[in-house]
């Protein structure tokens, strides 16, 4: 037996996770990530290095160090084929992979084995990833969405995103679809993970277990090889479009995809002012989407060539210097700051939020005027709290609107230059790219609040959001989700809505003076707009269930319908009729007071299917009122379940009564959850603690 065969034969070969680590030329790394593995809170484990012709003493060093680990020495034929040498030799039931410069935390085999036990189904399970530099300072985190958990063949169609060193794969599976293919030497891990989401659901644990090294040396950062990368990519698209197993039409995916990597390559050399293979890859672009703005707008600046594009750079920057010279100095005088709110109604969250939060701005730092789309309550809200307001109807960009959206965006800038704005925080998403475009302009400093875990997308959003300063989330749920989706973390900060003290020491019971039940009856009430994503339907089959187990009770759902006579409120109250709850349930439209009708509750209900952070759910604990809950969005970041209130699974009407029917049954619980609850928000959800997470946001990008 030769010295490498003996190395390898050490091996436990009775481990049940087998770990390939490929390295090239990783000598100063590889320790790091091999001691990251046999640190690992789950044993024992097979580890696996297989050296693609590494010449910086890589053998020697394995050999020396760890002896107990396996190594295997191949020619250099790249990292697909150095994985499937690893796998051939590995005899885990499950198969994890790990690159030689990254390294995982202490739990993530155990939590991700553990996953695999709890869903015998799934064929894969990969972690988020935390990227970090040589000093070990975090650069950003990627995270990922539902729509990664699941059945995933459709979703890989148009990108992965998935990083290798996070995934693990049971054996049996990879076994079904095969190996790396090993003529693609970038895009091996996109072909696998499709072939895999073929056979078999994905599921991933939502929390950084890995981490990444982000270095010169990384294939991202090695723009010398962009053509091959895109060339690698392209030979994937196709590949996984003509998979035998694929049904539908997915013509519309493909040529997305093909854009954006198209795009993205054009944009890369426009960066680099090489305006020639840019304007090459934007005309390829503009076949498969050709209602992209932003390829023209590129295109057309590519046209210019470099000298010019750069005199206009410098003379934008030179004017955007003279504008901010204009504009008064932030350290003897307020900072003038934009509000901008486009709905004239407050009949959902984010209008109040932004009208608590000028009711609670200090003055003497912050001089706020408004923007709005249009006189209505909002509007007179205003005016009754003394603050101006400017009414401008700005239409979004799209190809039939180009010259109104410019002149008045034109408009914008001149009445943004007579009011010197400092600052500019936008509460609607459907103003995004008229401001954004004027503030850009102006070298004004831009703020986007999200109130919501899916904001409204507009066709140019992929131009114009990236290039706000500052993305405020209500929630880290909300704030995980847009990350994902824009994937610009270091940008997003996390400020939790709160709620007035004062205001709910003032309300009073007012549904049973109004609709006069008697005393001893359970008052049970959802609060909502209502429409299917707010769940009154489960709510109202909660109720037949709750009633059915002897609990003598009336429920309320309080809400206007946005369009009435839409089907949805037609399906409630046939579902009224058809339960049997005439006379059991009560609607009562849409309230002004809704401090006042849910102290009136014992039980608030909360049965929604998607959340960002629930108002109503925050006036409720901070009443003292016990909540039931989905689990869905920033709820669970609110509600802890047992401690502060009940929380169940989303569309499980049974679910949902049990919770409700064990608080009927239980007074002291009631009692114990409302005064957690109530802690939990005195603690951490006061409309105190929302302005000043808002003023530090303020500060931050006017330092």
């Amino acid at each position: 037996m030769d010295e490498g065969e003996a190395r390898v034969s050490t091996r436990d070969e009775k481990a049940l996770v087998s770990v390939v680590i490929p390295t090239y030329k990783r000598v100063k790394d590889l320790p790091l990530a091999i001691d990251s593995v046999l640190e690992q809170s789950y044993q024992p484990v097979e580890i696996i290095v297989v050296d693609d012709g590494s010449t910086d003493g890589t053998e020697t060093m394995v050999q020396s160090r760890y002896p107990q680990v396996g190594y295997l020495r191949q020619s250099n034929r790249g990292p697909a084929a150095a994985r499937n040498a690893g796998i051939k030799s590995a005899s885990g039931q499950y198969i994890a992979f790990l690159d030689s410069d990254d390294r995982w935390t202490p739990r993530k085999l155990e939590q991700q084995i553990g996953l695999f036990r709890m869903r015998p189904d799934v064929g894969l399970v990969f972690s988020s990833v935390r990227f970090i530099n040589r000093h070990g300072t975090t650069m950003e985190e990627r995270r990922y969405d539902p729509s990664f958990r699941g059945r995933m063949a459709e979703r890989l169609l148009s990108w992965s995103g998935i990083i290798l060193s996070s995934v693990v794969v049971r054996r049996d599976v990879l076994d079904r679809v095969g190996l790396f293919e090993e003529d693609l030497i970038i895009g091996e891990d996109w072909d696998l993970y499709f072939r895999l989401a073929m056979e078999a659901p994905f599921d991933f644990i939502d929390e950084p277990l890995v981490l990444r090294l982000v270095h010169e040396g990384n294939l991202q950062n090695d723009f010398t090889k962009i053509e091959f990368k895109l060339q690698n990519e392209l030979r994937v698209i196709e590949r996984m479009h003509a998979h035998p197993g694929l049904s539908g039409d997915h013509c519309q995916t493909r040529k997305a995809t093909l854009h954006r990597l198209l795009f993205s390559t054009g944009e890369w050399y426009f960066e680099q002012y090489r305006m020639g293979p840019a304007r090459r890859y934007f005309l390829k672009a503009l076949p498969y989407h050709p209602f992209q703005g932003r390829t023209y707008l590129l295109l057309f600046k590519s046209l210019l060539g470099e000298n010019l594009l750069k005199i206009f750079q410098g003379m934008k920057k030179v004017m955007r210097h003279r504008l901010r010279q204009t504009r008064p100095s932030l350290h003897n005088q307020p900072a003038r700051v934009l509000f901008v709110q486009d709905q004239a109604q407050i009949k959902t969250g984010s209008p109040q939020v932004l009208l608590d939060l000028l009711a609670r701005l200090d003055r003497s730092r912050y001089c706020p005027s408004l923007l709005c789309g249009e006189a209505g309550e909002f509007t007179h809200a205003l005016e009754g709290m003394g603050l101006p307001y400017h009414i401008s109807r700005l239409v979004p960009l799209s190809v039939r609107s180009v010259p109104v959206f410019i002149a008045s965006s034109v408009n914008l800038v001149l009445w943004m230059l007579r009011e010197r704005i400092d600052l500019i925080h936008i509460n609607s998403p459907l103003w995004r790219s008229g401001v954004i475009l004027a503030a850009r302009l102006l070298g004004i400093p831009v703020i986007q609040h999200v109130h919501t875990l899916w904001p409204e997308i507009e066709i140019d959003e992929p131009y114009f959001l990236p290039r706000v300063t500052r993305i405020v989330a209500c929630s880290r749920e909300a704030a995980d989700r847009f990350a994902h989706r824009h994937r610009f973390v270091p940008k997003i900060r996390v400020v939790y809505n709160g709620i007035s003290l004062e205001k709910i020491a003032e309300a009073k019971d007012r549904l049973r003076s109004e609709y006069g039940p008697r005393p001893d009856l359970l008052l049970v009430g959802i609060v909502g707009t209502l429409k299917p994503i707010k769940g009154q339907d489960f709510f109202l089959q909660m109720s037949r269930r709750v009633l059915d187990a002897g609990i003598e009770a009336r429920f309320f759902i309080i809400g206007s319908d946005p369009l009435p006579g839409e089907p949805y409120l037609k399906k409630l109250h046939g579902l009224v009729s058809e339960l049997g709850l005439s006379g059991r349930v009560w609607f009562t439209g849409f309230r002004k007071d809704n401090l006042d009708v849910i102290r009136s509750l014992d039980i608030l209900v909360s049965a929604s299917t998607e959340e960002a952070m629930p108002r109503n759910l925050i006036e409720a604990m901070a009443l003292g009122r016990p909540v039931v809950a989905t689990a869905v969005g920033g709820v669970p970041e609110l509600v802890e379940e047992g401690m502060t209130g009940l929380l169940v699974p989303p569309q499980d009407a049974v679910a949902l009564a049990g919770a409700v029917i064990r608080l009927a049954r239980d007074p002291d619980l009631r009692r114990r959850l409302g005064e957690a609850g109530r802690c939990q928000v005195e603690e951490r959800f006061t409309l105190d603690r929302f302005v000043r997470g808002i003023e530090t946001v303020y500060s931050e990008v006017l330092a």
